[in-house]
C-alpha cells in the first residue's frame, strides 16, 4: 500500500539507463587504414573487468531510479501488533495533575502517596502507566508496563514537581483516546489532582471518558485554601492612560494587601486594598466519597458534574492605577502582592504593552482658525485611543509625508490645493483615512475628491437629527446624536456607492462615508466655523 501510488510511474525511467548503455555498447566506426608495418605490436586486453563494471554501473542507476520511485510512492508499512490480553489484564492509566494549586499545603505529597497505593493494589496481571498533566499538556512520564517492573515507576514519580501552569480538565479527558494508545486492555483511569473549578470545561461533553474507561477521582485538596492572588493586569477600556488590576482572595477573613506597580523596572505607585473575606472558603471538599486522598467511581452524570461543581469563585477586587503615561514602545509590567500569601508564584504578575499613540494631521488654512481649534479639542478630548494632534497650515505643509498619520483631518476641504488634494487621494487609494467637512466659503462647486456629487450653498436652516446608521463602528454609542442641532447646512445629493450614517429630519445627509481605493473618508456637509 502506497501513500501517492502514481509516483510509481516514474519506474518507466528505468529504461533510460538501459538505452544509455545500449549505445555506450554500439559497434564502433571502422575506418580504413593503408598499412600497419609502422605499428608496433601490443596484446589484445582483456574485456571481462571492463564487462563487470559496465553491468554494475548498470544495476545501480536501475536501482537509484527505483528507489526514488517507491520514496515519493511512500510506502506504507503495517506492523502486526499482538492484540491478545490475558482476560484478567487492566491499564492503570495514573494521571497527576500537576498545576500551581498542588503546591498548596500537603496536597503534592498526598498525591504521591495516592500514586504509590495505586501502584501497591495491582495484581501481577495489570499494567500501569504515569501521565504528568499540566495546562494543555499531557506528558507521558512513563508507557504502560507490567505490574512487576513498577520499581522504575516508583522512582520516576518521586522525581517529579508541580509546575505553575492550570490544568484543563476537558483537554485531559478528551485526549486521552491519544496518549492511552490502541490496542489496549480495560482501563482503569486514576486521576489524582485536588479538583479545582478553574480547571473545569466550558463544555460538559468534554469530560466524557474514551469507550471502556473507568474513571477514578483521588481528591487530594481536602482543606480550607488561603491564598491571594492576582488574576488580570489590562488597560482600562474607557481611558489608556489607566492600568486595572484583578485580585481574588481565598481567605475565610478579610485581608489586606499592597498592591505594587512596576514599569519598566520601577515602581510606579502602591495601592492598599481589602480582599472580602470567600463565603465559600469553608467548602471546598468536594462531595462525593474518598476524600482527603481516597478515591471514588466516576460513572454516572452526577459525578462528572462533581468536576465542576465547587462553588464561585471569590470576588474580584480591582485595583486602578490612573495616569500612567507610555512613551512609545514596549513597557514591561510587573505586580506583585505584599505580604505573599500561601503561593507566592501568583502574588506576581508580569505583562509586557506595546504603546503608539496614533497621530491625527489637522489640515487647516490657518494653524490659529476656528475651526481649527474646533477640531483640535475634540480630537484631544479623545482617551481611548489619545490622538496626538499636530496642526499644519495646508500651504506650508509637505503633503508627501500623509503616510506618516494615522488620520488626516480637514475642517474645510474646499481649502485644500489642488496639489495637496492630489496627493491626499493616493493616501486614500493606499489605505489613509480622511475626515472633512464642506466648508462655507465655497460656492457649491463640485471637488475631486467627489467629482459627481451636487452639493448646494450653506443656507441658516434648523434642523434635527431623524436617522442614524448604529451598526457603523463609529456610531455604536451615539445616541447623544439626537440631541444635537445645526443651524447652516448644505443640501448634497451623492452617488449610489457611499453611505449615510447619519441623516437630518428632511431627509438630508449629514455625515457620509465614501471609499476612495483602500481607503476611507467621512463629510460632514455642515461647516464647522464662528458662524
Amino acid at each position: 500500500m502506497f501513500l501517492a501510488p502514481l509516483f510509481l510511474l516514474g519506474l518507466i525511467a528505468i529504461g533510460v539507463p538501459i538505452w544509455l548503455h545500449r549505445v555506450a555498447r554500439a559497434n564502433p566506426v571502422h575506418h580504413p587504414f593503408p598499412s600497419l608495418m609502422l605499428l608496433e605490436a601490443s596484446e589484445t586486453q582483456r574485456t571481462a573487468k571492463r564487462t563487470l563494471r559496465y553491468w554494475l554501473l548498470l544495476l545501480l542507476r536501475i536501482l537509484l531510479i527505483v528507489a526514488l520511485a517507491f520514496a515519493f510512492a511512500g510506502p506504507l508499512w503495517q506492523q502486526e501488533r499482538s492484540t491478545a490480553f490475558d482476560r484478567d489484564t487492566r491499564l492503570h492509566a495514573i494521571v497527576l495533575d500537576s498545576s500551581l494549586s498542588m503546591q498548596q499545603g500537603e496536597r503534592w505529597s498526598r498525591a504521591i502517596a495516592a500514586a504509590e497505593s495505586v501502584i501497591d493494589g495491582l495484581r501481577s496481571s495489570d499494567q500501569v502507566m504515569l501521565i504528568r498533566a499540566s495546562g494543555r499538556r499531557m506528558d507521558i512520564v512513563h508507557e504502560a508496563m507490567n505490574a512487576r517492573d513498577a520499581g522504575t515507576l516508583r522512582a520516576q514519580l518521586r522525581s517529579l514537581t508541580p509546575g505553575i501552569e492550570r490544568l484543563d480538565y476537558g483537554f485531559a479527558m478528551s485526549t486521552a483516546e491519544q496518549w492511552l494508545r490502541t490496542p489496549r486492555p480495560p482501563v482503569l483511569l486514576h486521576f489524582i489532582s485536588d479538583f479545582q473549578q478553574s480547571a473545569a470545561p466550558l463544555r460538559f461533553a468534554d469530560l466524557e471518558p474514551p469507550a471502556g474507561t473507568q474513571v477514578l477521582m483521588h481528591d487530594v485538596g481536602a482543606g480550607t485554601v488561603d491564598n491571594a492572588y492576582i488574576e488580570h493586569v489590562s488597560l482600562s477600556e474607557g481611558d489608556t492612560r489607566s492600568l486595572e488590576v484583578g485580585v481574588r482572595s481565598t481567605f475565610a477573613e478579610p485581608q489586606r494587601r499592597t498592591v505594587i506597580m512596576f514599569i519598566d523596572g520601577k515602581e510606579h505607585a502602591r495601592r492598599e486594598i481589602e480582599l472580602p473575606a470567600w463565603e465559600g472558603a469553608a467548602a471546598t471538599e468536594m462531595n462525593v466519597a474518598g476524600e482527603g486522598g481516597g478515591s471514588t467511581r466516576l460513572r454516572t452524570e452526577e459525578d462528572l458534574e462533581d468536576l465542576s461543581a465547587r462553588d464561585a469563585l471569590p470576588e474580584l477586587k480591582q485595583v486602578v492605577f490612573e495616569n500612567v503615561t507610555f512613551t512609545p514602545g514596549a513597557h514591561r509590567l510587573e505586580v506583585r502582592l505584599e505580604p505573599r500569601a500561601g503561593l507566592p508564584e501568583d502574588d506576581r504578575y508580569f505583562a509586557v504593552v506595546e504603546h503608539a499613540n496614533p497621530q491625527a494631521l489637522l489640515l487647516t488654512r490657518n494653524e490659529q482658525a476656528d475651526d481649527a481649534a474646533y477640531f483640535a479639542a475634540a480630537i484631544g478630548a479623545l482617551t481611548a485611543p489619545r490622538v496626538e494632534v499636530q496642526r499644519q497650515a495646508a500651504g506650508t505643509f509637505d503633503s508627501a509625508s500623509f503616510g506618516n498619520y494615522a488620520v488626516v483631518v480637514a475642517p474645510d476641504i474646499y481649502a485644500l490645493s489642488s496639489a495637496t488634494v492630489s496627493r491626499l487621494e493616493r493616501y486614500l487609494n493606499t489605505g489613509g483615512a480622511l475626515l472633512t467637512t464642506l466648508g462655507s466659503g465655497s460656492r457649491g462647486e463640485s471637488h475631486a475628491l467627489f467629482p459627481t456629487w451636487r452639493i448646494g450653498d450653506a443656507r441658516p436652516r434648523l434642523v434635527s437629527i431623524a436617522q442614524i446608521d448604529t451598526s457603523h463602528p463609529v456610531l455604536r454609542d451615539a445616541p447623544e446624536w439626537y440631541r444635537v442641532r445645526f443651524f447652516r447646512q448644505r443640501r448634497v445629493e451623492i452617488d449610489e456607492g457611499d453611505r449615510v450614517l447619519i441623516a437630518q429630519a428632511d431627509g438630508t445627509p449629514l455625515l457620509i462615508e465614501r471609499k476612495v481605493g483602500a481607503g476611507k473618508m467621512l463629510v460632514l456637509t455642515a461647516p464647522i466655523d464662528r458662524a
